[in-house]
């Protein structure tokens, strides 16, 4: 026994009542608003970063204390074979601190002190009188021993913005004037946004 019909027998069922196949749908571009797009960009950059300049990477730098740790990563930056490897490894430096503090204690904050009291110029910057530490870098020598003003470099947006928190927390007069000095030598308006 079938439970097929006879092709006489099949009832013909008119087309308005036959389900239609969905068309495949025309690609819509997704249109992105200008912020939006800047965000995928600076989260790109990031992720490269990151993928570049892994955990493991930060490693090598380690020393016996964190001053030996910050003067490893100084001299990294002072030879680093260009400008966009400095501010990779710092980018993620800044996006993987909670990571490196495994290791590095209080990472987040290196980059900044790296920027403002770096120590391996810590005799262009200060002096010493009578036994006492005095700095020569302030007035118009803010940036003198900055190893980043060495470079001439332009800093990814991202360490300036991780700089102005950490001296909005770690409230420095001189700091701040360095960060916004070097901003204002090295930077152009379309470089930076608002």
């Amino acid at each position: 026994m079938t439970s097929a019909l006879p092709d006489e027998e099949a009832a013909e069922v008119p087309a308005e009542q036959l389900e239609k196949v969905p068309e495949e749908p025309e690609e819509v571009p997704v249109q992105l608003t200008q912020s939006e797009l800047e965000r995928l960009e600076k989260e790109q950059y990031i992720s490269s970063a990151i993928a570049k300049f892994d955990i493991h990477f930060f490693k090598q730098f380690l020393g016996e204390t964190r001053k030996e740790t910050q003067l490893n990563i100084e001299k990294f930056i002072a030879n680093a074979e260009s400008d966009e490897d400095v501010n990779g490894m710092l980018v993620s430096m800044i996006n993987q601190s909670y990571e490196l503090n495994g290791f590095i204690a209080n990472s987040q904050d290196m980059v900044y002190r790296i920027f403002t009291s770096p120590l391996s110029t810590i005799e262009q910057r200060k002096v010493n009188e009578n036994g006492v530490l005095v700095s020569k870098d302030k007035g118009a020598r803010l940036l003198l021993g900055n190893i980043f003003a060495e470079r001439n470099m332009q800093l990814s947006p991202i360490v300036y913005h991780d700089m102005l928190e950490t001296v909005a927390i770690n409230q420095k007069k001189k700091h701040f004037k360095k960060i916004v000095e070097y901003i204002q030598k090295y930077e152009t308006s379309q470089s930076l946004k608002p």
